[in-house]
């Protein structure tokens, strides 16, 4: 019987059936900050993105390129002296700094037997939509005639904007009818030895050589100064390419006004999931307030509920919401899906997210001014929690798509880990604002300690060590042991249990949640990566290989003290994206190992949001505490780590170890001057605090 278009169809199919259970190996590697490969064979799958638009060029592992705008797609490709620059004999091709860069050589560009190299370059441009390529030759009596060939792509009707995984292979490639074909030639003159081709949107404009110049120089020095803002140095070089890589993904996903939930292939603009988190931790506090105020206009404020629990949807078999203004969900506090409108209605829960990211914007900068701003937007938010999702008042709270697993997830009612974990964070840091500002912090207090009490009391496992996935409000009230990631994860993130309940938590995650080796075909292992839980049988969201729950799971071994699990937890994603993906330098969603799709979508917001934290909050342990007056210093290193250093806009430090010694010269740069405090860790949940002065 042939499968419906229903439920999750969509996210149910792969169109990655020929890659199943093949080889693998090491498709990128990393050199002088780049993402490099040789003669590679993937097409299309590396975004360059310019301005806060939908607009992208893909780019390939040789040089052939499409424009991605929706009604205006379009392949590019390039012929130099009549070659096809896609299709020579040799290619190394790299990827940093938002710059794609190939080195090119064929025998047909000999001269005199002498070998020719050209170096082509391609930027996407920032303030408008289009494109820059750059040729270069190795020798500057070659001839150089460039052509330019722009035609409709092979499939007009593409799903999820033909991302990778997301639609069918081939759908960037040239249309075979060659429709919309646009054809120029450029002749470079012999003394610039270079030649420009500049694309706006999808056609290829006439600009002379020194204008093409400019706008190349003043693009290529807008990407270095944007990549430039997240730097490592580590004994790793495969870690060392990623604060390039990083500022980049992110920069792509920020629309100028609000952080858009989603990736290239699903870019819906919905205040949540962990995107938001990128504002403050890449430090770009404005970037952060922008989407904050946006996402506070889209708060319902006037519409007060009249209807009791429950106000299910009866066509929907109850498993959403009624969508009608003044029921217990879509009533004051709620957050809409689109900044700055407060009158749609959408069946996720997106509160739960965009708090947890604006409290962690008060970290950053203890600002009492903008607190008091927000302050309405936090007090109506928990309440509106607190009707929703504890209306029997036991301080343990229901979910409902209030994470990135969310569909096919349901708790009827009952006691769940995550949501309130994030609830307990929510009135902990809501009581600490209230003081600060001059509000009531009392009830605030007292719901964090009582959700705090409850959690540890009926949804932790004393002999197993862990909290459960939830307990059943009806029937016998079963705890339902089998705890996914996200049980294990948030509650440590949001500090509800003691340093030896976070070790303890861990360990569960070891024992019970399966692990899949990243190894290639000659043998390499780069450890494993974990699914995001065990159970069967297989439902979109509960049951993948998602690099985002992989990386906030390596985020909490990190905060639990476990180092070396954290760091070979998160570099086996790492490898596993964005080196032995098709995509370098992929901040993706899913991998190669999920069962079901295999690897699919690129630079997830999702994804891009929560390695921001485990890279930066994680390994090299920048945890500000602004609303404390503290600046924690917990690095993650490696024991074999002998030094290593970091540059944000906020904090510098370097640190190195001598003898038995660790040497750590700090630079901050925090809104309010805050007291760093270095962290150790001494093991099973335990640490030492040193405190050093503001």
């Amino acid at each position: 019987m042939a499968q419906q278009r229903v439920g999750d169809f969509i996210e149910s199919r792969s169109n990655n059936e020929d890659q199943r259970g093949a080889e693998r190996y090491l498709q990128y590697y990393p050199e002088h900050g780049q993402f490099v490969c040789v003669n590679g064979k993937n097409r299309y799958t590396r975004a360059l993105y310019g301005g806060y638009t939908d607009y992208r060029v893909e780019t390939s592992d040789v040089p052939i390129f499409a424009v991605f705008k929706k009604g205006k797609h379009r392949n590019i490709r390039f012929e130099v002296d009549g070659v096809p620059v896609d299709n020579v004999a040799w290619c190394k091709a790299a990827y940093g700094d938002g710059c794609r860069t190939y080195w090119l050589r064929d025998k047909r560009w000999e001269q005199d037997g002498a070998p020719q190299e050209l170096t082509l370059q391609v930027l996407a441009l920032r303030e408008e939509e289009g494109a820059i390529f750059r040729f270069q030759t190795s020798n500057k009596q070659a001839p150089r005639r460039v052509k330019a060939i722009v035609s409709d792509i092979a499939n007009k009707k593409i799903r999820r904007n033909g991302d990778m995984g997301a639609d069918p292979y081939g759908v960037f490639e040239p249309s075979p009818s060659r429709e919309h074909l646009v054809e120029s030639e450029q002749v470079s003159k012999t003394e610039w030895q270079e030649s420009f081709v500049v694309v706006k949107l999808n056609e290829v404009v006439k600009m002379n050589h020194g204008e093409a110049l400019h706008l190349w120089q003043k693009t290529m020095e807008e990407n270095r100064l944007l990549a430039g803002r997240i730097t490592f140095s580590t004994p790793d070089e495969y870690i060392n390419t990623l604060g390039s890589a990083l500022v980049m993904a992110a920069d792509g996903d920020w629309d100028g006004q609000t952080w858009l939930h989603g990736c290239i292939g699903w870019r819906m603009p919905l205040a949540g999931w962990r995107a938001g988190y990128l504002g403050d931790v890449l430090g770009w506090p404005s970037r952060a307030r922008s989407h904050f105020d946006a996402y506070a206009k889209s708060q319902v404020t006037e519409v007060p509920p009249i209807y009791p629990h429950p106000t299910q949807d009866a066509k929907l078999n109850m498993a959403r919401a009624e969508k009608r203004w003044g029921t217990q969900m879509y009533s004051n506090g709620y957050i809409c899906r689109n900044p700055e409108r407060n009158n749609q209605m959408h069946h996720y829960d997106m509160n739960l997210n965009y708090v947890d990211e604006l409290l962690w914007h008060f970290q950053y900068d203890a600002d009492t001014a903008y607190m008091r701003k927000m302050w309405p937007v936090l007090k109506a938010h928990l309440s509106w929690e607190k009707r929703n999702y504890d209306p029997d008042g036991d301080h343990l709270y229901d979910a409902y798509c209030c994470i990135w697993a969310s569909d096919a997830l349901y708790y009827s009612g009952g006691a769940v880990t995550h949501s309130s974990a994030y609830n307990y964070r929510g009135n902990y840091l809501a009581a600490r604002i209230a003081t600060l500002i001059g509000e009531d912090a009392t009830p605030y207090e007292q719901e964090a300690e009582a959700i705090r009490k409850a959690m540890n009391e009926r949804l932790w496992l004393k002999e197993e060590g862990h909290w459960v996935e939830y307990q059943d409000l009806l029937g016998l009230q079963r705890k339902h042991e089998r705890a996914a990631l996200w049980s294990v994860y948030t509650p440590i993130d949001c500090g509800v249990g003691s340093g030896e309940q976070n070790y303890r938590a861990t360990c569960y995650v070891d024992t019970v949640i399966p692990h899949l080796p990243v190894v290639t075909a000659d043998g390499r292992s780069y450890g494993s990566t974990v699914s995001t839980s065990n159970w069967l049988p297989y439902s979109w969201s509960i049951n993948n290989v998602a690099a985002a729950e992989v990386m906030h799971t390596a985020l909490a071994f990190f905060e639990a003290g476990r180092s070396e699990a954290a760091y070979a937890l998160m570099k086996a994603n790492i490898m596993d994206q964005m080196y032995l993906g098709n995509s370098p330098a992929n901040f993706g969603q899913l991998s190669f190992y999920d069962a079901a799709r295999g690897e699919c979508y690129r630079d997830f917001g999702d994804c891009i949001g929560i390695s921001a934290r485990t890279l930066l909050q994680g390994l090299f342990g920048i945890v500000p505490n602004a609303l404390d007056g503290k600046l924690i210093l917990r690095p993650g290193f490696p024991a074999d780590w002998d030094s290593a250093s970091v540059h944000t806009p906020y904090v510098d430090y370097a640190f190195r170890r001598v003898g038995k010694k660790a040497i750590y010269q700090i630079t901050q740069r925090m809104a309010q001057p805050l007291q760093v405090v270095v962290r150790q860790h001494l093991g099973k949940g335990t640490y030492r605090d040193s405190y050093g002065t503001a």
